[in-house]
């Protein structure tokens, strides 16, 4: 018998479980696993599937045959000559389907298209500014998808997935606030896209998206309990817990950035004063450097300016008030991992911040922050890492997610 937890049915009254199980729904579980497994190991065989799932020969057989139909796998090369019969790896489908995959970000947009193993080319991704306005950013967005769709193949596209920062409702898949980029409020979007563009949309709230991309492509692959912090524009976390994407009830678990830490401190976008947000991202540093030197500066400008003055003599003073600004941004966002490793026990957390490319001791400073704050025996069995991954690969990420998800439920 296949290896599996059984999905529960109930009698009419709702109340008397029965071993029942619906044929549908365990296959379309079955196949959820048979996607899983060679997203996490990569490519293998059937018997490989056999060994790494427990179902089955016979059952491996009918699923692969069904994913292969539903384009979601593709047979590879001939294994290397063993005993016994030559047997073809199966791999995540590549060659005769795509997905795409855009980012929206308050400066910039971009969009790529690939196969379900995620590989991104330069080739194929499109970048562009963002637009001023909402009824513009849906043109520049179904440009430059139709354009990575050549004509007579859109059939070959399996799903469109957008990476957008602010809370997002789920259900009604509608941004309902972004605090940097207010454009996309209460607007339609993945239905207003899907409409344009004939392809299945699905919105995704940026720090989800960043989780699913570092388990997808990245160092959590295998991690069941984990924390993904994003500190670069606002400041979100998502948690994978037991494997699964916690996304609360409306889908808008997460939002530390917006924990008041500083009642009397600066205006956060989304309308509250003191936000950690305000604190403890690479947004918030960049600000307080720009306001210490006189002069308007992003974070990219930030870091280039102050790994170049490593080897150049500037003033004790600029110096300090630097130095002074990179200890309270770390301070902050040393308590926001600490409340997170306090609250969720995860086995690891992955930090994403490009503060940490100005001196290459800035991520051990932040790590004493977090051990000063954090309980210890949480502490010891949990890794703080920096993350490996990009945004435009958590769209990428969460589209194959959603399209895995919509196969059944995970066992």
């Amino acid at each position: 018998m296949d290896n599996f937890k059984t999905p529960v049915a109930m009698h009419g009254d709702g109340n008397h479980p029965t071993n029942q199980v619906t044929p549908n729904l365990l296959r379309r579980v079955n196949e959820r696993r048979i996607l899983e497994a060679i997203q996490t190991k990569g490519s293998l065989s059937r018997a490989g599937l056999v060994r790494q799932t427990g179902i089955s020969p016979p059952t491996v057989s009918k699923l692969v045959r069904s994913l292969i139909a539903a384009r979601l796998l593709e047979e590879g090369d001939v294994l290397a000559p063993a005993p016994g019969r030559p047997a073809r790896v199966l791999h995540l489908a590549h060659a005769g389907v795509r997905v795409l995959g855009a980012v929206v970000e308050a400066n910039e947009c971009c969009i790529a298209a690939t196969g379900l193993d995620g590989r991104l080319r330069d080739s194929q991704t499109h970048r562009f500014p963002t637009p001023d306005s909402y009824p513009a950013l849906i043109e520049a967005l179904v440009k430059h998808a139709r354009r990575l769709t050549p004509r007579g193949e859109k059939a070959g596209t399996l799903a469109l997935g957008i990476s957008v920062p602010g809370l997002i409702d789920r259900r009604q898949q509608q941004v309902l606030l972004s605090s940097n980029l207010h454009l996309l409020e209460q607007h339609t979007f993945a239905e207003d896209l899907q409409k344009r563009l004939g392809v299945q949309t699905i919105l995704l709230h940026d720090t989800h998206g960043l989780c699913l991309a570092e388990r997808a492509f990245g160092q959590a692959k295998g991690i069941d309990d984990f924390v993904f912090i994003d500190a670069t524009g606002g400041l979100g976390a998502a948690v994978m817990n037991d494997g699964r994407l916690m996304t609360g009830h409306s889908g808008l678990a997460g939002e530390i950035g917006h924990v008041t830490v500083d009642p009397k401190g600066r205006r956060c976008g989304c309308g509250n004063i003191g936000c950690l947000e305000t604190l403890a991202t690479d947004v918030a540093f960049a600000e307080a450097v720009s306001e210490q030197l006189g002069e308007k500066m992003d974070i990219e400008r930030v870091v280039q300016m102050l790994r170049s003055e490593e080897s150049d003599s500037t003033s004790e003073s600029r110096r300090a008030k630097i130095s002074a600004e990179i200890d309270r941004t770390l301070e902050y966002l040393g308590i926001a991992i600490a409340t997170l490793v306090n609250i969720f026990n995860p086995a690891a957390v992955f930090v994403r911040s490009r503060m940490f490319d100005i001196r290459d001791d800035l991520f051990d400073a932040l790590l004493e922050r977090v051990r000063r704050r954090a309980l210890g025996p949480l502490l010891a069995g949990c890794k703080i890492l920096r993350a490996t991954d990009s945004k435009l690969h958590g769209a990428i990420a969460g589209t194959i997610h959603h399209l895995t998800s919509v196969l059944g439920p995970k066992m």
